[in-house]
């Protein structure tokens, strides 16, 4: 039921919202993530840390904080990976509602207070902000931030909530600015031993959810660091959410079959900007992964909607030469983000 009347978020009695923080090796970046968690304006959270086998002083620095604030919880793993470290977090956790941040990066102070307050007022089951990606240059020394806008609506059913992810927020598939209701993990965990886990998720969360509030207000800083797993040359690792978007494809077949062309074109999205990789990041032996995904391509593209002209040129432009794509699939998702 939507709230109509303002709330305080200091007040106790507001629902508990478990905050669940992935950590592997990121002593350096963690004091900053937990000071931001710590200090929201929502005070009411239960703080679960997970720590998945990590060598560095993370797990010092999570039982120090946790000295600090009874909120939080630590809990430390055998190393298994972010997938089985995020569903570890989730059996601990005890809140009404879950939000996630990642120990490299940082909430902004309202972050929770907003995501919630726009649950309430709409009576959704999940809400989402934009967030600043946050870059360092000369070892530190500078710094700036490429804003990441969430196009502002409410929307009402599972099929608005999956057209909106699959069009104008197909570049916002993020666990980390959204806010779950609870209930909406319970038939759901994350696939273990895969990456790009957010993008396996957000399809059946939002099946699971059938409503959505998205607001135009930054709650996260994502920091982009050399070497992270989103942005490392694996391309095995990558692989993972080319897999996700084609069960994209087939998810939306069961559910929503008017949709199906929109998830092709988000695979199209992903697998031209993949292909991009494998062409000019150097990636070694991939031409296993090269062939696997243009094989998938040639099945994916006489389903696609096409739903732009970015897209229609992409589509285009492989039809001709399955490389010219690759030299142009970083332009190619640059024209897709304005959409």
């Amino acid at each position: 039921m939507a709230v109509s009347k303002p709330f305080d978020p200091q007040d106790d009695s507001l629902p508990l919202i478990s905050v669940i923080v992935p950590v592997y090796n990121v002593a350096d970046q963690l004091p900053a993530c937990l000071d931001s968690v710590c200090g929201q304006t929502y005070r009411n959270l239960e703080i679960v840390v997970c720590d998945d086998g990590s060598t560095d002083r993370s797990p010092a620095i999570c039982e120090e904080y946790a000295r600090r604030d009874p909120r939080i919880k630590v809990i430390r793993q055998e190393n298994r990976g972010v997938s089985a470290c995020r569903n570890t977090g989730l059996d601990a956790s005890t809140g009404a509602w879950i939000a996630w941040a990642d120990g490299d990066d940082e909430l902004k102070p309202d972050a929770v207070e907003t995501l919630y307050r726009a649950c309430a007022e709409n009576g959704t089951a999940m809400s989402m902000g934009a967030y600043r990606e946050c870059h360092a240059l000369l070892g530190g020394r500078l710094s700036w931030a490429r804003p990441v806008p969430a196009p502002k609506g409410v929307y009402a059913s599972a099929a608005e909530v999956q057209r909106f992810f699959l069009t104008k927020g197909a570049l916002l598939n993020h666990l980390w600015t959204k806010l779950f209701r609870r209930d909406l993990f319970d038939h759901f965990r994350f696939p273990e031993g895969k990456v790009y886990e957010d993008i396996y998720a957000i399809p059946h969360l939002a099946e699971a959810a059938g409503s959505l509030a998205v607001v135009n207000r930054p709650v996260y800083c994502y920091k982009v660091r050399k070497g992270s797993l989103s942005n490392g040359v694996n391309m095995a690792r990558h692989m993972d959410g080319i897999y996700a978007r084609w069960a994209y494809a087939d998810l939306m077949r069961r559910h929503h079959p008017e949709l199906v062309g929109l998830a092709y074109d988000s695979f199209l999205l992903m697998a031209a900007t993949d292909l991009g990789k494998i062409e000019h990041a150097g990636i070694p032996n991939a031409q296993k992964e090269w062939d696997e995904i243009t094989g998938m391509l040639d099945q994916a593209l006489p389903q696609c909607a096409l739903q732009n002209a970015a897209f229609k040129i992409g589509a285009w432009l492989y039809k001709k030469n399955k490389r010219i794509i690759s030299h142009t699939a970083q332009f190619f998702q640059w024209l897709v983000q304005g959409f």
